[in-house]
């Protein structure tokens, strides 16, 4: 296969997960890793590449795993992985791993393990010889733990609000801070009720565009894998090549995710203070914890948490979900209230005062290092960040967050 019949869609599909994974690879290396993928796509080598990749499991896990990989779609039939995988994780947590050259990949495979990567919580680790899954264990996080989890009237409880998911826009900072514009600040959870942060391990949030479609209302009757409830086949990207936005298809779903694909996702995190009094929270003690890219896309989405987080308060600690949107739509952010508490954690260390990041998508010695502040961008006022022209400030490498818990963010 020459350079002229690679698909440019596809090369920057494989760029772009290469890069999130921290490898760097040269544009002639690209194109004949891209030309070997295609051409171990074909029907006549299917048969060797299966093969090829069972070689390189050895006895690391059983190798009828990839003999459910399907041409036309994610690669797995989605309920079957899905019970497969998570018996081996709860049999076999954080011993095992899958390991094999990345020169076997295909796209369509590589689909399937962000969808793995999301849907399952396992988390996916690439160098530059072996790609290796290991197990951990305008959306919204909803949870038990959430601030007008019911709506802004605490004396009704609405299983069909979207009142956390209405977006922040050119506010002044006493109406975006904790979502004060719609009374969000002023409507804590059900004494008791925390959304828990197991210490070295992963916790699931359900990101959805309307409480509704959560296991919270209706008795979950009403979910699906996806944040809007509906149905469809994955992978799910916008119309054209190279993909414009999901709101562009002919069924206009998806516009409130804000990209055109799961690679152009923005990036959400957590942030975490331990000042028990709300109005003691402030950008110089609400540490961000947790970045997930490629997020948000599925409804049930996995976040890593440092194993040196230490236990807050007995009243507990007061966490936010955040996210910037990448394009598509109005230039944005999200920030939602949790009442929160960290289980399991014998630490002693103290949160570092966070710094606000910067841009060093282009120079990685410009990222911040260590506990960096959540992102205030296109507000009235509070902003804190100031990416080039053009550029929307997200949480990933581009503003120095990397993927899963943030472990340089203690004194």
């Amino acid at each position: 296969m020459t350079e002229q019949d690679t698909s440019a869609d596809n090369l920057v599909l494989l760029n772009a997960v290469l890069n999130a994974r921290g490898v760097s690879i040269s544009t002639a290396r690209l194109h004949s890793l891209h030309a070997r993928m295609q051409a171990e796509q074909s029907p006549e080598n299917a048969a060797a590449l299966q093969a090829l990749i069972q070689r390189h499991f050895g006895p690391i896990i059983p190798c009828d795993v990839f003999a459910r990989i399907k041409r036309e779609d994610c690669g797995w039939s989605k309920y079957e992985a899905r019970a497969y995988l998570e018996d081996f994780i709860q049999y076999f947590p954080r011993s095992y791993a899958i390991s094999f050259p990345v020169e076997v990949w295909h796209e369509r495979l590589i689909h399937c393990l962000l969808y793995l990567e999301q849907r399952l919580g396992v988390r996916f680790v690439w160098t530059k010889k072996d790609f290796t899954a290991t197990a951990a264990a305008p959306p919204m996080p909803y949870r038990y733990s959430k601030d007008d989890l019911g709506g802004s009237d605490p004396n009704t409880d609405d299983q069909n609000t979207n009142l956390a998911v209405r977006p922040l826009y050119d506010l002044p900072k006493s109406k975006w801070w904790m979502q004060a514009d719609r009374g969000c600040d002023k409507v804590p959870p059900p004494s008791g009720e925390f959304l828990e942060l197991p210490a070295g391990k992963s916790f699931m949030t359900e990101l959805a565009n309307n409480r509704a479609f959560t296991s919270l209302s209706y008795g979950g009757s009403k979910t699906t894998e996806w944040q809007d409830g509906e149905n469809r086949a994955f992978p799910w990207r916008g119309p054209g090549t190279p993909p414009g936005c999901l709101g562009d298809n002919p069924d206009k779903k998806g516009g409130e995710l804000h990209t055109h694909s799961i690679e152009t996702t923005g990036g959400t995190a957590w942030a975490i203070s331990y000042e028990t009094d709300l109005s003691k929270v402030s950008m110089d003690n609400l540490v961000v914890f947790s970045v997930r890219y490629y997020s948000p896309f599925f409804r049930e989405t996995w976040y890593d948490v440092p194993a040196d987080l230490p236990a807050c308060p007995e009243e507990g600690c007061y966490c936010a979900w955040l996210w910037i949107p990448d394009g598509c739509g109005e230039p944005n952010m999200y920030m939602q209230n949790h009442r929160c508490k960290v289980t399991g954690s014998s630490s002693s260390k103290r949160l570092a005062t966070p710094k606000a990041p910067v841009w060093c998508k282009d120079d990685p010695s410009k990222c911040v290092t260590g506990a960096k502040q959540m992102m205030a961008w296109h507000q009235a006022e509070g902003n804190n960040v100031d990416p080039p022209n053009g550029q929307t400030p997200t949480y990933n490498q581009r503003m120095g967050f990397m993927d899963g818990a943030q472990n340089d963010i203690f004194e």
